[in-house]
């Protein structure tokens, strides 16, 4: 129902037929209550619950994403530090150089997942400023997107050697 100051509001109408002797209606009486407060707080309860899935879901993505990214990348670059500290000494120099390269790469990568789940985490539980935290993680991570498409060094592009 619309007020006259031009509010929507909800009512919820209650009323009874007093009837004759020959079942003719001959009074009815009722009551409106409204009701707005009580559906503004079952539409906020309703919010809150979508937002909570939501961030739920959110976490459970995040959590998968990073065992996902982590595992294999891990495993990358434990094998390239393996085959860089070969003791036999068996790797030459144009051998050692592209395995610097998938290392370093590869740890700035691990890097921006961490900082990626730290922001989350941050802007969860409030403690985060959104565009300081986006300016401040691009300064950090744009360099490292940028040596992963040259290959590893800024000027250096990724042709074979």
């Amino acid at each position: 129902m619309r007020w006259p100051d031009g509010s929507e509001h909800w009512l919820a109408s209650f009323g009874q037929v007093q009837r004759d002797e020959d079942g003719r209606p001959v009074l009815v009486a009722g009551i409106n209550v409204d009701v707005t407060a009580r559906r503004q707080a079952e539409a906020l309860a309703n919010d809150k619950l979508a937002l909570e899935q939501a961030n739920r879901a959110k976490n459970d993505f995040l959590s998968r994403m990073s065992h996902e990214f982590r595992t294999p990348l891990n495993a990358v670059l434990g094998f390239t530090q393996l085959m860089r500290h070969d003791p036999a000494g068996s790797l030459q120099p144009r051998q050692r150089h592209p395995l610097q390269r998938i290392e370093s790469v590869g740890r700035a990568m691990l890097a921006m997942v961490e900082d990626m789940l730290q922001s989350s985490h941050q802007a969860h539980a409030g403690g985060a400023d959104r565009s300081a935290d986006a300016t401040s993680w691009h300064g950090r991570h744009g360099s490292a997107r940028e040596a992963a498409v040259r290959g590893g060094q800024p000027g250096q592009c990724c042709a074979a050697e």
